[in-house]
């Protein structure tokens, strides 16, 4: 990664409205938009469809069922605002748009972190990690599981 593709990474970090393109920004809040949609209908199958290989490869049975189970404890997403987002560009793995988000759920709240990869059709998801979750009924913290394999 070159210089400016790690100053975008670091102040994408830091700063709320991130660094790249503002369409990139929105393509994203598009998919997380999809993602959520999927999520309130229930319809897990087509997150898992719709994501890059990549995420399909890292993500154990087990890990994938954790995501699921939390998600339906959580209820329908209602709302989410953009905490930052960046981009990064890499001649080996393609273009990466990264957003942090704080998801407002019919039973509860939490950050969301979703890492996409950009392709000739669009985004898809790469990576997915929840924090700080809190259950509206009780106060409860838990992670989803699906973290990037070393």
């Amino acid at each position: 990664m070159g210089r400016l593709g790690l100053i975008c990474v670091l102040l994408g970090l830091a700063l709320p409205g991130g660094c790249g393109l503002p369409e990139t920004a929105s393509r994203a809040e598009t998919e997380i938009a999809r993602i959520h949609a999927h999520l309130a209908a229930g319809d897990f199958e087509a997150i898992w469809r719709e994501a890059s290989p990549e995420f399909r490869a890292r993500t154990s049975t087990g890990a994938y069922e954790r995501f699921q189970e939390l998600h339906r404890r959580l209820g329908a997403p209602l709302s989410f605002k953009r905490e930052n987002w960046a981009t990064a560009s890499s001649t080996v793995r393609g273009t990466h748009v990264s957003m942090t988000t704080w998801t407002i759920f019919a039973n509860g709240r939490a950050k969301e972190s979703f890492t996409f990869k950009q392709t000739g059709d669009g985004l898809h998801l790469l990576r997915y990690d929840i924090h700080d979750v809190t259950m509206t009924r009780g106060v409860e913290t838990a992670r989803s599981g699906l973290r990037r394999s070393a």
